[in-house]
């Protein structure tokens, strides 16, 4: 909450606590809170006005990363190359 200037305000230890993030997001939907969320998983109701930034903030920067693993030489292979291809450029525009 540091990068909105709202640090110290809120109060983690109160409020409602989900075990899986759709139900995070269901939940601010509904207009049971404020949540936050990963861009992927709520893009379409950002876009579609079910939820709405209170913020000006975009985002935050994380300290960890995905990654493709496949064996030496599967790109060869045009199934395999292909859904890299597809995971890359999901990935690029979410």
């Amino acid at each position: 909450m540091r990068t909105v200037g709202a640090d110290g305000a809120v109060n983690s230890e109160r409020g409602r606590f989900f075990s899986h993030s759709y139900l995070v997001v269901q939940a601010a939907i509904d207009a049971q809170g404020v949540a936050l969320g990963r861009g992927v998983l709520v893009g379409d109701a950002l876009a579609g006005g079910r939820l709405v930034r209170p913020f000006d903030a975009m985002g935050m920067v994380l300290d960890y990363a995905h990654y493709i693993a496949y064996p030496e030489g599967a790109l060869q292979r045009p199934a395999v190359a292909a859904f890299s291809s597809w995971l890359l450029e999901e990935a690029r525009t979410s």
